[in-house]
């Protein structure tokens, strides 16, 4: 065995240091893995003696000193490709998902955020992470050109001291903090407020982290590739996230209308369209969760 692998190391080293290559190399991997070469036609097994006599013809000549080329050496079980990459190649490492660091500021005992929507307006933010939908001020509204009518929808929200108020929802087309943005965003259009409150219907595309004694606020996209059980796209707590909100408006309707007389009609009316327009939205994400196979648990 030892004479064998001296052998083997010999002939190797006069195929690298040879000064001509006057003779045709023979090269094949046998079922264990190992390397043989020989100018003898007859020492190739029969079994793959054609694959490598093909192997040969098509192999351009090497210049002296020149390493093999490992692609063009026939592997046990079919043929190699010449343009076939090292199986390393396909092993890719996952990539991270990406973070966002926004600096935030202290608005009393919350914290505020400067963020930039539709591309062209600044407007600042106290961020609410638990709420279910997001507020913007009538002014910032106005100057992004978003126009309120009748046909405009309504939902409820509460005021200071707890009175309900309905007021008209608009979908931004995106909001931006530093380089993480989200497309089309609801947001209810308050009259009376400077600034506006960025809540869930934002913040669960992300994972989040505050550090108020920073001054920071961490989002980091959910990578739905390292996700188990990603259904339509998204994650178990997208899911969740909206329905629960959805949820939130609806009751908030009922809970509004159960307090408000009946000869309040107008009012009643945009209730009715306000229920409507929150429980097509409602319905329209049960076809999508039931299209794309979402567990009964993550609606509840």
């Amino acid at each position: 065995m030892r004479r064998q692998l001296l052998g083997a190391a010999l002939l190797g080293a006069a195929l690298l240091l040879s000064p001509v290559a006057s003779a045709e190399f023979y090269r094949w991997v046998d079922a264990a893995g190992r390397l043989h070469v020989t100018d003898d036609l007859s020492q190739v097994p029969d079994s793959i003696r054609a694959r490598v006599e093909a192997a040969a013809a098509e192999r351009p000549a090497e210049s002296p000193g020149s390493l093999p080329n490992w692609n063009q050496i026939p592997k046990p079980g079919g043929a190699a490709s010449a343009n076939a990459p090292p199986e390393a190649a396909d092993a890719r490492e996952p990539s991270e998902p990406k973070r966002y660091v926004i600096p935030v500021r202290r608005a009393g005992l919350e914290l505020a955020v400067t963020a930039l929507l539709d591309g062209r307006v600044n407007a600042v933010f106290k961020v609410d992470t638990g709420a279910s939908i997001n507020t913007v001020p009538r002014s910032v509204v106005d100057e992004l050109g978003i126009q309120i009518d009748e046909g405009t929808p309504v939902t409820v929200v509460v005021g200071i001291g707890g009175k309900p108020m309905l007021v008209p929802v608009v979908e931004l087309r995106e909001v931006r903090l530093g380089d993480a943005v989200v497309e089309r965003v609801e947001a209810a259009v308050l009259e009376t407020m400077s600034y506006g409150l960025l809540g869930m219907p934002f913040f669960n595309h992300f994972r989040v982290e505050t550090d108020p004694a920073r001054g920071r606020l961490t989002l980091e996209e959910v990578d739905l590739g390292s996700v188990e059980g990603v259904y339509g796209g998204y994650p178990e707590e997208y899911w969740r996230a909206r329905f629960r909100m959805l949820r939130a408006q609806l009751e908030k309707i009922d809970a509004y209308r159960a307090r408000l007389p009946g000869e309040f009609g107008e009012l009643h009316a945009r209730l009715d369209s306000a229920e409507r327009y929150w429980r097509d939205q409602y319905e329209t994400l049960e076809l999508r969760a039931s299209r794309d196979g979402v567990p009964r648990t993550w609606r509840e």
